[in-house]
């Protein structure tokens, strides 16, 4: 995939329901500014775990069309044993 490091930010683990959604999309948002990003990789948006569908959301709300982002392609990926178990329709 081309990536040079990873960076881990600093929520709750399986807790980030506790966690304001507009301070993870400024987090996100903040990444793009730096890396400037044509592909986007996130979870899925029927992931049952709480953080990942945070996440997910989160990620599609910073990469909305705007103005000079670079951002041309979002792929969403399934984590096995999370996402088979959400209900259908979610």
């Amino acid at each position: 995939m081309g990536v040079a490091s990873v960076e881990l930010l600093d929520y709750p683990d399986n807790r980030m329901d506790s966690v304001d959604l507009l301070d993870v999309v400024k987090s996100v948002e903040e990444h793009i500014d730096k890396n400037n990003p044509e592909v986007v990789v996130t979870h899925h948006s029927g992931d049952l775990n709480i953080d990942h569908q945070l996440v997910h959301e989160a990620v599609v709300t910073a990469s909305r069309p705007q103005n000079d982002l670079p951002i041309k392609t979002l792929l969403f990926f399934e984590v096995p044993s999370s996402t088979e178990w959400q209900l259908p329709g979610r």
